[in-house]
């Protein structure tokens, strides 16, 4: 008999199996606790479905529940390692609050010009009133 097929009857009768690249459930662990915000994570499409890199684990939605990889496979690995030393994205919420702080900062801007406009215009009048009653 060749040495593989013995191999594989010595591994079949001891209940091991062999994966080439494929994860069973066994390599998943069911997440206790996921972030509220998954989506801010750092992010990759791993064998179509998207994981995010949280606190050095790889997760993703399976069903209603969130798991995570018992082992991290080779190319999440790579790919971590890269995000890592990638410089950090800017953080959206940080550029959101400088816009609208930008935007109260313009409006504030745009209402003391309207209020120094009428100031102007009440003095205008009050002007006007007093040079016809001078006039009178």
């Amino acid at each position: 008999m060749a040495p593989l097929a013995l191999l594989g009857i010595a591994l079949g009768s001891s209940g091991c199996y062999a994966t080439a690249g494929a994860y069973t459930d066994a390599d998943y662990v069911e997440a206790d606790d996921v972030p509220p915000r998954v989506e801010v994570y750092p992010s990759y499409v791993y064998s179509g479905r998207t994981v995010y890199l949280i606190n050095d684990r790889w997760y993703y939605r399976r069903g209603p529940h969130w798991v995570y990889y018992r082992q991290e496979p080779p190319e999440l690995y790579r790919r971590r390692v890269y995000v890592q030393r990638a410089p950090r994205a800017p953080d959206r919420r940080l550029e959101e609050r400088r816009e609208l702080d930008r935007r109260r900062e313009e409006h504030h801007r745009d209402v003391d010009r309207h209020r120094e406009e009428e100031e102007r215009e009440v003095d205008r009048r009050r002007e006007h009133r007093f040079d016809e009653r001078r006039h009178d």
